[in-house]
């Protein structure tokens, strides 16, 4: 978990270190359904979820 002060200078770096990895970036509004759906965000190639949990 992070910041939102701290998105901008996160981002960069994080895009940079993963790799060839896929990473899911997303709010923590409470709603984990939106959250992973409507404020998502990817660094990298989209991942199809598995959302039933929601």
């Amino acid at each position: 978990m992070f910041f939102r002060e701290d998105f901008e200078a996160l981002i960069p770096w994080l895009d940079n270190a993963r790799g060839e990895l896929s990473v899911l970036v997303h709010a923590d509004t409470g709603d984990d359904l939106i959250d992973h759906t409507t404020y998502a965000y990817w660094l990298g190639k989209e991942v199809p979820l598995n959302l039933e949990g929601f």
